[in-house]
């Protein structure tokens, strides 16, 4: 059973069943715009954005206010008790993502469209992404599990079929906060796998960009060239790398490791260099 807490003006109360959460919202003592949290979650989240628990999803809170800190694990019922509160990367919800190493997954055996997972340094799945077959513009949505309960990130296309696609990836832990967005250099990833990265304002702070073009290039005629060497990506910001990128080498289940520097922190969002290799694994996953 699901234990959740609620959150109110500052007010913790806690925890209650799934059906307790129901009933709360439909007699109105919980609004959309309250926060919820559960145990197995990294961070607080809107009530609205809990899929099925309201009848639409609430603009983002107006007010602004920081989640409060999140409750000890308990299996008592009562009040929450409050301990200190976890860091915060750039007003974000980017408690999830506080790890050094993370992988990408492909799910192995799905007829129509893609499914992704998103696991941490202990292999435990953190994220789930389900893409439709033959959409027309890519909406890539990542939840906190396989129910698809919580949505941790977004990645959306501009457009529709964009050989150089511009991606924007958002936050909706955080109301929908933007993070920044992707863009693929086209004709240039025909050869070698390249990638513009963008702030939420809309300006260049880097890129990913594959490693090794010789390679590249083998790779697009020679498939198992993976085998021997796997793909490489570096990831640049403001001149630093700030993380590493790199494929597996088993031919039937594709995968993408990401190791985070020193210097991620204090360059870029955690959240958009995964939503970027996300993307390489939807995308240019095909021609691993």
């Amino acid at each position: 059973m699901q234990r959740w807490y609620v959150s109110r003006e500052g007010q913790k109360a806690g925890p209650y069943s799934d059906s307790q959460l129901k009933a709360m919202a439909v007699n109105g003592t919980l609004t959309p715009v309250d926060l919820i949290w559960r145990e197995g979650l990294a961070s607080w989240g809107q009530a609205g954005r809990l899929r099925g628990l309201f009848p639409q999803a609430p603009a983002a809170d107006p007010k602004g206010a920081s989640p409060p800190p999140l409750p000890p694990v308990s299996h008592s019922t009562g009040i929450a008790a409050s301990v200190s509160p976890p860091v915060r990367a750039s007003g974000a919800s980017a408690g999830a993502f506080v790890g050094r190493s993370y992988t990408v997954r492909r799910k192995f055996f799905k007829l129509f469209g893609g499914a992704f997972y998103l696991l941490d340094e202990s292999n435990a799945v953190i994220g789930y992404s389900r893409q439709k077959a033959f959409k027309l513009k890519e909406d890539i949505r990542v939840f906190t599990d396989e129910q698809m309960t919580v949505e941790l990130l977004t990645i959306r296309a501009r457009n529709i079929i964009d050989f150089s696609g511009t991606y924007d990836v958002c936050d909706p832990m955080a109301g929908g906060t933007a993070l920044g967005s992707l863009r693929r250099k086209g004709w240039k990833s025909i050869v070698r796998d390249e990638w513009l990265i963008f702030s939420p304002d809309g300006s260049e702070v880097g890129l990913i960009r594959e490693d090794d073009g010789g390679l590249a290039i083998l790779r697009r005629f020679i498939g198992w060239v993976n085998l021997i060497s796997p793909q490489r990506y570096s990831v640049l910001v403001g001149g630093r790398t700030v993380a590493h990128l790199q494929t597996n080498r088993n031919p039937f289940v594709y995968s993408l490791r990401v190791s985070f520097t020193n210097e991620s922190v204090q360059h870029v969002s955690p959240q958009l260099v995964l939503a970027g290799s996300i993307l390489l694994a939807a995308i240019e996953g095909k021609q691993a």
